[in-house]
This record gives structure tokens, C-alpha cells and sequence, in this order.
């Protein structure tokens, strides 16, 4: 297979046609027969250095065609046409993402640079236990503070402090607050980051799951998928997307 690919930043001049070995899918991916491709700016910030890659690098974002190989974890079937309308404004998706689905359409996803407060009842997204996962990360800092503050004030180097000896834990309770809070919310924080990484397969090495880039910065897109809106005519379906405000659309058959 052919591919342009850089080695180092620059102008067009880095710009290479390479012949490379086309590896199998991995969990997540899908490997696409292109009938067409897209050239965006953001090639070029890739090609200039603006938007650092791993050296060297395929440089192409965007590009349309047919699943030659469906790989082995993914949503996606073959024959599945999945639209991405793109926004500039997080009101403007809000309301277009509420129209399309009082209209009957089964909005897939959205992506967003930022939290969008509301949406998840808007597309029908179940409320998640991750509250419950946070609170039982805190808790875990919380007892592993106290419990570590016990051993280290109290049973291996109690210590008199101002007239205020440690020689319990309840009565110097108040003392070790800003500890009990530190710890939990430190624990809280790590366990949910974790979670988040796991649970979306974002960790390192791992392959970007996003449609576009920009959706990292300050656009937005709504993801529909055609096996999940067999119900609505493609021509009506056309239409009320048209009818929401995007600046941008793209449309690929899997």
C-alpha cells in the first residue's frame, strides 16, 4: 500500500511517497478500502510541526470508503453508513441534537472539547455508576489517612506538639483534617483517571477513537449511524441534519 509519510517537520518538501505494509486491524480499528480522502489544514500543521506527530509519520485524517476487514472489537458493520454533522457552538448542537431526536432520529454520540451538562438525557444515555466509583476511591484515601496517621502520630513516633500530645486519634481529630481531605481527594482523582482511561481505551499507544481532531479544540460533532435509523428515509434523514445549523458534514460507508 501507498502512503505519504514524513520523517522530519518542514514544507512540502518532507512530503514522501513510501510503500508500507498494511498491518492487521487492531482491537478497535477497521481496516478501509478509500474510494476518497479529505486534505485539511491540520495535514499541513502536522507536515509544518504546528501539531507534533511521533516521527516518522502517514500524515491524513480524513478519508471515506468500504470495511475490507472489520477487525475484532468494534460497533461498526459492514455496509453501516455513520454521518458526522460538526459544530462551532455547543448551544447550537444542543438544540440540533434535541430536534433530531424529537423527530425520531437515534443520535450514536456526540464529541465535545469540553463537558456538554444536559446531553446525556437529550441522546439517551444511562446515567453511569462512575459517582459511585469516585466516592469509593475517596473513601479508600480517606481510611488509608486515618490509618496511616494513626501508625505514624500515634503507635510509632507520637510526638508533644505545643503542649498537644498525640496520644489519641479522636481528640486530635481536627488536627489531621487537611490530611483526611488531601488523601481522599488525591485517591479520588487517580482512581478516576484511571477508570477513564480504561474504560474509554485511551491509554497510552492505544488508537484515537475520534472521528476528527478538532473536537479536541473547539468543534463539535453529532455521530448518527444508519443501521440504527433504518426507520427514516435517507432524504428525510438528509434533511433534518440540514435543518440543525452544521458547518461541516461528513458521511462514510463502512
Amino acid at each position: 500500500m501507498q502512503a505519504i509519510e514524513i520523517k522530519k517537520t518542514g514544507g512540502p518538501e518532507v512530503l514522501e511517497i513510501k510503500n508500507i505494509k498494511l498491518e492487521d486491524p487492531k482491537d478497535g480499528e477497521v481496516q478501509i478500502k478509500h474510494s476518497a480522502i479529505g486534505l485539511n489544514y491540520i495535514d499541513t500543521y502536522h507536515r509544518s510541526g504546528l501539531y507534533p506527530l511521533p516521527l516518522p509519520a502517514t500524515i491524513g485524517m480524513e478519508g471515506a470508503g468500504v470495511i475490507t476487514d472489520p477487525g475484532n472489537d468494534t460497533e461498526l458493520k459492514e455496509g453501516d453508513k455513520v454521518i458526522y454533522a460538526m459544530y462551532d457552538d455547543d448551544d447550537t448542537l444542543m438544540n440540533g441534537a434535541k430536534h433530531l431526536v424529537k423527530e425520531g432520529v437515534k443520535v450514536s454520540d456526540v464529541y465535545s472539547p469540553m463537558p456538554l451538562h444536559g446531553i446525556d438525557p437529550i441522546i439517551g444515555v444511562e446515567p453511569t455508576r462512575l459517582g459511585i466509583a469516585a466516592f469509593l476511591y475517596g473513601l479508600t484515601g480517606t481510611m488509608l489517612a486515618i490509618i496511616g496517621i494513626r501508625y505514624m502520630m500515634i503507635i510509632d513516633w507520637p510526638m508533644n506538639i505545643g503542649g498537644k500530645p498525640n496520644f489519641s486519634l479522636h481528640e486530635n481529630m481536627l488536627s489531621f483534617v487537611p490530611i483526611f481531605f488531601e488523601f481522599t481527594v488525591l485517591c479520588a482523582a487517580h482512581g478516576m483517571a484511571i477508570t477513564y482511561l480504561l474504560r474509554n481505551k485511551t491509554l497510552p499507544g492505544m488508537p484515537a477513537r475520534n472521528p476528527d481532531p478538532r473536537t479536541t479544540d473547539d468543534k463539535f460533532i453529532i455521530e448518527i449511524k444508519s443501521s440504527e435509523n433504518a426507520h427514516i428515509e435517507d432524504k428525510k434523514l438528509s434533511d433534518l441534519i440540514k435543518s440543525t445549523g452544521f458547518i461541516e458534514i461528513e458521511e462514510k460507508k463502512y
